[in-house]
């Protein structure tokens, strides 16, 4: 017997959607899920007990334990810590009497519904495919226990603070924190900033980045390199 069949069905369905959908190294360790209908741009990391559906994550991302992360596009070189969630799907919480999905919804979440035909918008797609509720950009840091309502898009180099509920969209290299997310201040000046979104740093090749990582520890001297 090869040593394929050995293998649990539904984890070899998992594994080979992973293979096939990536040219370069993913690490899925153990207790995690890869999920299915996935893109990874390889030097991926999933780590224990977080779940990854329906999602894009783009090169050099990690995610760390205990995450749940569905139809969501991460840019690369992103950080992502544990606990970390995004919010799929909306409940009514003007007007309607319930919020219970039975009178609104015909996916069956408690195992039933009333209704026969969809009375609610459940999703809050970003793109105009429909298929991601929140964009997230590339070398963003996003800290323990940090929950993204749907809609939201983060931009290129913010960091979200541990235990922020993100509510609307982030700007460019902005920091923010808090119950709801609030402005903390910005990572660089202002010229900094459009700088480093017109160079894309995280667009250059693998052996670019490793022959000028030593620049990236000072913003002035690696605006040398443009």
């Amino acid at each position: 017997m090869k040593f394929y069949k050995l293998i649990p069905r539904i984890l070899r369905r998992e594994l080979f959607n992973i293979i096939a959908r990536t040219s370069q190294d993913v690490i899925i360790r153990i207790g995690a899920s890869g999920g299915y209908n996935n893109v990874f741009e390889g030097k991926n990391l999933i780590n224990s007990n977080s779940a990854i559906k329906n999602s894009k994550l783009g090169f050099a991302t990690y995610i760390s334990g205990d995450c749940n992360l569905h139809n969501i596009r991460i840019g690369r070189f992103c950080s992502i810590g544990q606990r970390v969630c995004n919010v799929f799907s909306l409940h009514p919480s003007q007007k309607w009497v319930s919020t219970h999905p039975a009178f609104f919804s015909i996916n069956k979440q408690a195992g039933f519904t009333f209704v026969q035909n969809k009375k609610f918008d459940e999703q809050k797609f970003i793109d105009e495919r429909r298929k991601f509720t929140n964009i997230v950009g590339n070398d963003v840091w996003i800290g323990n226990d940090v929950s993204l309502m749907p809609g939201v898009k983060i931009g290129d180099g913010a960091i979200i603070g541990a235990g922020a509920i993100i509510t609307k969209s982030v700007e460019p290299y902005a920091i923010i924190g808090g119950v709801p997310a609030k402005l903390i201040r910005y990572r660089f000046e202002k010229n900094d900033i459009e700088f480093l979104l017109k160079f894309r740093w995280w667009e250059k090749d693998y052996k670019w980045l490793r022959k000028n990582a030593e620049y990236f520890r000072n913003i002035s001297s690696f605006k040398e390199l443009g």
